[in-house]
């Protein structure tokens, strides 16, 4: 009996402390709920009218506690678009770390549609869309929301009647299409030349073209301006 009495209170004192030790090394790992928080702030900051649903973390994922603010960064914009977006949570502590947290997303939201089919390499007209409200998926950047954004583009891939505009079926038309008769200037400080020419190749604004000139039949290298206008870098 003296021998049971005598171990009782060292043995309850080890129970107590291997109790205790899940808690003590918790408190040297970072909150998990914190890091979710972090990336719902980011995606609510990028699209305030989004819905979002994120799953806790498993709780197996055990990162150390961060000494700085945490930081979370979104995927490229191209893969907001998609209904589940992972966002990179990370700490720039001395012990760094990063972890992906998954989210869906969707946002209701009025975007430009398609009144009927567009088919590949045809002009947009106000007559070709309607704004509607519905649920796109992602961040709600992935279509166009007002008609100014649509209007005057050319189709790049084919849309559907009644599909949202997505920015990626669309493109800039050319300002100089290839075989057109253009008008090349050249400016030098006080004064401005122009000639005639033949465009050689298709180009948007900005961007290089050649131009058989109408009289001396010389190539000209000249970039794209506004619609039928090529100028001559100086």
């Amino acid at each position: 009996m003296n021998m049971i009495k005598r171990y009782a209170k060292p043995l309850t004192c080890i129970a107590t402390a291997v109790a205790m030790l899940p808690i003590h090394a918790a408190a040297g790992l970072h909150d998990l709920g914190v890091i979710v928080a972090t990336a719902r702030a980011t995606l609510m900051a990028t699209a305030p009218t989004a819905s979002i649903e994120i799953a806790p973390l498993d709780p197996r994922v055990r990162l150390p506690r961060c000494s700085s603010a945490l930081r979370a960064s979104l995927p490229p914009s191209q893969s907001t678009h998609s209904s589940r977006i992972a966002v990179r949570v990370q700490c720039d502590g001395p012990t760094p770390w990063n972890v992906a947290v998954t989210a869906e997303v969707s946002t209701e939201m009025p975007v430009v549609v398609a009144t009927r089919a567009l088919r590949t390499g045809q002009a947009v007209s106000p007559a070709d869309l309607e704004i509607v409200t519905r649920r796109v998926a992602g961040t709600g950047h992935c279509c166009a929301t007002e008609l100014g954004e649509v209007i005057g583009q050319t189709v790049r891939r084919p849309i559907g009647g009644g599909e949202p505009i997505r920015f990626e079926a669309l493109e800039t038309p050319p300002a100089i299409r290839r075989g057109e008769l253009v008008t090349i200037v050249a400016s030098n400080p006080g004064m401005e030349i122009r000639a005639t020419g033949v465009a050689l190749g298709d180009a948007r604004s900005g961007e290089p073209v050649r131009i058989r000139h109408s009289s001396s039949l010389r190539i000209v290298q000249a970039r794209a301006d506004t619609p039928g206008v090529a100028r001559v870098d100086r």
